[in-house]
């Protein structure tokens, strides 16, 4: 089954496009902003094509050549795009939302930023998985299951799930089975999951560990664990890491976080990096040490996500803005978001 990278909170659509942007994260430059417009028509209809395939849990080789060809288009438009203007970096992250909405970020690393290189970390080697059918491995085939429901929109939501990190759930039929391994693991092999996310260096290893740890009882050992791969070297796991911290943050409250790892993930390529930073900084914001702390370290930051389109960046972004000021500034008043902000520093 493909893997697949899903957002917390976004609803993916396969159907036509009725709205699509273009925005760009990295570069302030408004002579590339305006200038990148006129690759805007070509960038969407590569990432509407190819991902509408790549969520297909089965491809024809028709289908197959048709998504190897598009893949290979975008690559080329963004190498082109690069040399164009001179860049370290260029790659385009998007992100469906119903009723066919469609979000591509640029994503660009200039030259004079090539420490944002390190968010993308080492090249994983494929190693060999002794024991395929051991709990970490349903956890991930539990992961990819419910991603294709989601993206489906055919996964029910559990309403009785008691969890501090939920995921799926395990209303639908397909994930019913999953429950109670899960439990039993816990319960019994609890260290052996701790270990696999402390040892293996194989990130569909380490995010399926995450996984079970969400289903802990504890909230505070949840969030110690998970908080050990946020700087984690690969996307995925990072991206599971902060899931199961913000969602696990919505119902307890946890006052000794620093909030500078996530500050400094804001400044990542990788717009699943920034979207779950968001949503830790959301709720750390409402401690008032570490409101100062992202006031001081990140507001300037903050402020160019609000001028995103990319909903999964720009929404979060306001509400972090809204609960550090207690402000009811419109979401693209970002004249008086400025504003605030420097109010905000002076003051502190």
């Amino acid at each position: 089954m493909k893997s697949f990278l899903v957002v917390l909170g976004i609803v993916f659509s396969l159907h036509v496009f009725a709205e699509t942007t273009v925005d760009i994260y990295g570069e302030r430059n408004k002579n590339f902003d305006a200038g990148i417009l006129k690759f805007r028509k070509q960038i969407s209809e590569i990432e509407e094509k190819s991902h509408k395939l790549m969520i297909e849990p089965n491809l024809t080789k028709k289908e197959q050549s048709e998504l190897e060809k598009l893949l290979t288009d975008k690559i080329l438009l963004s190498e082109k795009i690069r040399r164009l203007y001179g860049f370290l970096y260029v790659g385009f992250a998007s992100v469906y939302y119903a009723p066919g909405k469609l979000n591509t970020t640029i994503e660009v690393i200039s030259r004079e930023t090539p420490e944002r290189f390190n968010y993308f970390g080492p090249e994983y080697l494929n190693e060999i998985v002794e024991n395929k059918d051991d709990i970490i491995e349903k956890a991930q085939n539990y992961y990819q299951t419910g991603g294709l429901l989601f993206v489906n929109n055919k996964l029910v939501q559990d309403q009785n799930c008691q969890a501090f990190h939920c995921l799926w759930g395990f209303a639908s039929k397909e994930l019913k089975p999953y429950k109670q391994q899960f439990y039993d693991a816990i319960s019994h092999n609890k260290n052996y999951i701790i270990e696999v996310l402390k040892e293996s260096s194989i990130p569909h290893r380490k995010t399926g560990a995450l996984i079970l740890i969400g289903f802990f009882p504890d909230p505070q050992e949840i969030i110690h664990l998970a908080s050990l791969s946020v700087n984690d070297g690969n996307e995925e796991v990072r991206n599971m890491a902060m899931r199961i911290i913000g969602t696990t943050l919505e119902k307890v409250k946890v006052n000794d976080l620093d909030p500078r790892p996530y500050l400094s993930l804001l400044n990542s390529p990788i717009v699943t990096d920034r979207n779950k930073a968001l949503l830790v900084l959301f709720h750390l914001a409402q401690s008032k040490p570490s409101a100062e702390i992202i006031i001081k370290e990140g507001g300037s930051k903050l402020l160019e996500l609000l001028a995103l389109k990319q909903i999964n960046n720009h929404n979060p972004a306001y509400m972090v803005l809204r609960q550090l000021s207690g402000k009811e500034y419109g979401e693209y008043d970002l004249a008086a978001w400025e504003n605030w902000l420097k109010t905000s520093r002076l003051a502190t």
